[in-house]
């Protein structure tokens, strides 16, 4: 549910994956820091409040990093791993960082 709320709101020129075992990472190509926020802000509404899987309801979260080539890394590793220290301790905690 998630992936495909992701994907719906992509655009064309972006490509969604996942990533780990709860994550998911969006490479947003040739956008500057304005149309990376409309972007994460896109993704963060189409992420629904509540859902219902196998009769049990759950509760969504949502945290967003912010990385951006080649200014916080020269490879995919770095990259990610700044991403992911500007989103603790967002797992779980339905905060947007």
């Amino acid at each position: 549910m998630v992936a495909g709320a992701l994907t719906r709101s992509a655009r064309t020129s972006d490509l969604v994956g996942r990533l780990g075992e709860r994550g998911f990472v969006v490479v947003a190509q040739s956008t500057d820091i304005h149309g990376t926020l409309i972007l994460a802000e896109r993704f963060r509404a189409e992420v629904p409040d509540r859902l219902t899987v196998n009769d049990r309801e759950l509760a969504p979260t949502i945290s967003q990093g912010l990385a951006s080539l080649p200014q916080d890394g020269r490879t995919l590793r770095q990259v990610l791993q700044a991403v992911r220290r500007g989103s603790w301790p967002g797992p779980g905690t339905g905060t947007w960082w």
